[in-house]
Order: C-alpha cells, then sequence, then structure tokens
C-alpha cells in the first residue's frame, strides 16, 4: 500500500504510527515543511524500518502514487474557539495545495482537517470531483457518545447502536430516537435531563481534552485507520463520516448547493454510499440547522 499523510503535526504523525504498526512493505509520504519536523521523520523511519515500510518526504510521485491521501494540515482553533475560526486560512491552504499537486484520480482521500465538513467539499471542488472524499466527521463523535452512554449506564460498549450526524462541531446531533442498549430505545431509560446531559458532555469532550493537550489526536487517528481498514475491506461496513449530501436530502430540506454533512453511510472497497436514516422532528430541525451552519463557512 502506498499512503501520503499532509501534514505531519501532532495528528498526522499520529495516524502515521498507527499505518506503520498495521501494514508491511509499504510506503509512507510525508508532506510537510522539513525543517520543522527533521527529528520526527527521523524517529518515524526508526520505527518504519521494524515493519518494512520506507518513508518519504514531500515526493510528488510516491504522492500521484498514492493509494490513500490523509489530509492533517492547517490551523488549529485555540481552546474554546469555534472550529470555523480557522476557516479562512484553512480555505486558502487548501487551495495552495491541492492546486499545485497532480493527484491520481484512484487515490481516495480522507481528510481530518477542521472544519471537516467545508475542508472535504473545497478538496472534492478543487479536485472536479474525481476522487473519492470522505471526512472523519461524527464518526469520532459517535466512539465519544458510545464511550459516554456506557459510562453513564454502566453497561458493556457492544450493548449499544447509536447515530451521530450532523456537523462535527456545535452543530453534532445525536440522534437519541434512534439509539438503543441492549435492544432497548434509550428514550425508554433515561430522562430529557440525562440525555440532555449526555449530548452536552458530547459537544464539550474536545474542550475537556485539549485543557491539558494540544489537540484532541488518538480518538481521530484510531478513526483515520478504521476507514483505511473500511476502504480496503470487501464487507459492506456502516460508519458516520462526512459526505457528499445526495440529492435526496438536498431536495428534503432545500438546499442547492452542494455540501458534505456528516451522516450514516456504508463503507467497502467497492466505495461510499449514504444510508437512509431516521430521525424525530426535533432532530430533523437541527440537522436543518446544522446544514445553515456549514452552508456558512467562508
Amino acid at each position: 500500500m502506498n499512503f501520503t499523510i499532509i501534514g505531519f503535526g501532532e495528528v498526522g504523525s499520529l495516524v502515521g504510527a498507527l499505518i506503520n504498526g498495521r501494514f508491511n512493505n509499504s510506503t509512507i509520504n510525508i508532506f510537510d515543511f522539513p525543517e520543522e519536523i527533521n527529528g520526527r521523520i527521523l524517529d518515524f523511519q526508526h520505527a518504519c524500518i521494524c515493519h518494512n515500510n520506507i518513508v518519504y518526504l514531500n515526493d510528488k510521485q510516491k504522492l500521484f502514487e498514492a493509494d490513500f491521501l490523509i489530509y492533517t494540515a492547517g490551523y488549529c482553533n485555540q481552546v474554546g474557539e469555534s472550529r470555523y475560526s480557522v476557516a479562512q486560512g484553512n480555505k486558502e491552504l487548501v487551495k495552495k495545495i491541492f492546486s499545485s499537486q497532480e493527484i491520481n484520480a484512484k487515490t481516495k482521500i480522507i481528510v481530518v482537517t477542521n472544519p471537516v465538513e467545508p475542508v472535504s467539499l473545497w478538496i472534492h471542488n478543487i479536485l472536479n470531483e474525481t476522487n473519492l472524499v470522505i471526512g472523519t466527521g461524527t464518526s469520532l463523535d459517535k466512539a465519544r457518545l458510545v464511550s459516554l452512554i456506557a459510562a453513564h449506564f454502566k453497561c458493556q460498549i457492544s450493548d449499544i447502536s447509536t447515530l451521530v450526524v450532523g456537523e462535527h462541531g456545535d452543530w453534532m446531533i445525536p440522534l437519541f430516537s434512534q439509539t438503543t442498549i441492549k435492544g432497548k430505545p434509550i428514550e425508554l431509560l433515561a430522562s430529557e435531563k440525562e440525555l440532555q446531559h449526555l449530548k452536552h458532555e458530547l459537544k464539550n469532550a474536545a474542550r475537556y481534552i485539549r485543557k491539558t493537550e494540544k489537540a484532541t489526536k488518538y480518538g481521530v487517528a484510531e478513526i483515520c485507520l478504521q476507514l483505511i481498514m473500511k476502504l480496503i475491506g470487501q464487507d459492506v461496513q456502516n460508519d458516520c463520516v462526512s459526505y457528499l449530501l445526495p440529492e435526496k436530502l438536498k431536495l428534503e430540506f432545500g438546499i442547492n448547493k452542494d455540501l458534505f454533512v456528516s451522516c450514516p453511510v456504508a463503507i467497502s472497497s467497492k466505495g461510499v454510499a449514504v444510508i437512509n436514516f431516521s430521525m424525530n422532528e426535533k432532530e430533523k430541525n437541527e440537522f436543518q440547522a446544522a446544514l445553515q451552519s456549514i452552508s456558512s463557512a467562508p
């Protein structure tokens, strides 16, 4: 397998480490400023030797040969700020990077950089819709919600089925109407106050992490690896990722332009497709607000 990681900071380097631990006899091509990460690259090369993986730095040919391109470059919002506070700077960076590189149409692109829904759309548009582009989106928020529910109800993770849609940001929407614990609807097991508490904790998870950390990285890096595995697998698996809003939902919610939004999809080596999902009226209104929030990106 051939991988290119654009941006080798906190998240990008951890994604590289996870790829190295999972794949052998592969190439991992890093795009970043070498004067800022020389030591990190050397350290990473030593780790890759253990798996017979070869590391390249800013190699345009390896970029063109990439099976997967993982995009983690960009400006990070300050603690407490909206992910949209860095949107304009990250939009300009996306344009600079993807307008100056030749990307193979077969390369699958996974976007981590925030705001992840607009960034995914910008890349999709610059590449003239030729590549499969998905963002990690609310896949991470779904994992966080499962963790919160398991802790609150003292149950096993495997007992929980849930979805989080909308945007990976203030308008993430936990679909409690579709959430079950051991097959029982969570709305029958918890009060409205409990559900609102879970929602509050979910939305603030990143802020809690960043009280002591430069960035949230372990969760999203693992999500990124899991998406790679699903995209090379033969079995169809479901997840919640940032993906192009299908025409059916555009019509339902009165959207007249292309948007990436986080929603349930089916993923395999054959590609990605949005699957049908249900929402109650309150959740539909929140989903409409999420679409408006995403639309407001520069």
